[in-house]
C-alpha cells in the first residue's frame, strides 16, 4: 500500500511538472535539462536545446528525408565519430524506432516543439517479474506546445512522416502478396 501511494504521489508531481512545461523525466538527444532554482532550491528542470546535438538531429532528419536509410545514417554518424545518445555507437533502431509507439528519433514530436508526457507506463508481470511497456490511452497524455524547443521545421517533419508512411504501405502490400514459387519448368 505504501509503495502504491508513493507511486501515485510521484506520478501526480510529475504531471504537475509536465503541465508547467518543465521536464518530467527522460532525455531526448538534442536537449539538455537545466535546473530551475528559486530561493536557492531546485524546483524543477527545464529542457534547453543543445546546439551541437541539434545539428546532428537536423542532419539525421535531412538525410532520411532525402532517402537515406536509418542504417546508412547510423553508419555515417559512426564514421564521423559522432557520439550516440548513450555515448557509444549509433544503431539504426535508435534512429527509426517504432512509429506507432512514438519511439526513436524520427518519431519524437519534441523535435517540432511538442512535449508529450504520460504516453506509456511500465507494468510488472506478476508471473515472470519482468517489466513491459504499456501504451496509455491518448486522453491521459499531457501535451504541451513548446515552439522554443523545436529543432526541426514542420516541412522536414512532414517529409519524414510521408516517407515513413510510404515505407509502411509498401511493407504491408509485400506481406499481403501470396508467396511466389519459382520451381522452374515442369515444377509446381
Amino acid at each position: 500500500l505504501y509503495l502504491d501511494d508513493l507511486a501515485e504521489k510521484t506520478h501526480r508531481g510529475l504531471k504537475g511538472q509536465a503541465l508547467a512545461g518543465q521536464s518530467a523525466g527522460g532525455r531526448s538527444y538534442g536537449y539538455t535539462s537545466l535546473p530551475i532554482i528559486e530561493q536557492g532550491d531546485i524546483i524543477g528542470y527545464q529542457k534547453q536545446i543543445n546546439e551541437e546535438e541539434a545539428d546532428w538531429v537536423r542532419f539525421i532528419f535531412q538525410r532520411f528525408a532525402e532517402g537515406a536509410s536509418p542504417r546508412t545514417i547510423a553508419d555515417e554518424l559512426n564514421r564521423r565519430g559522432v557520439p550516440s545518445p548513450r555515448g557509444s555507437t549509433w544503431a539504426h533502431s535508435a534512429i527509426y524506432g517504432d512509429n506507432k509507439r512514438g519511439l526513436g528519433m524520427l518519431n519524437n514530436p519534441l523535435y517540432i516543439g511538442q512535449q508529450i508526457w504520460n504516453r506509456s507506463k511500465w507494468v510488472k508481470d506478476p508471473m515472470t517479474g519482468k517489466r513491459r511497456r504499456v501504451e496509455r490511452p491518448t486522453e491521459e497524455w499531457v501535451i504541451q506546445e513548446s515552439p522554443d524547443l523545436a529543432i526541426i521545421d514542420q516541412d522536414t517533419w512532414s517529409r519524414v512522416k510521408a516517407r515513413q508512411a510510404a515505407q509502411i504501405e509498401r511493407t504491408a502490400k509485400r506481406r499481403a502478396k501470396p508467396p511466389h514459387h519459382s520451381g522452374g519448368p515442369g515444377k509446381p
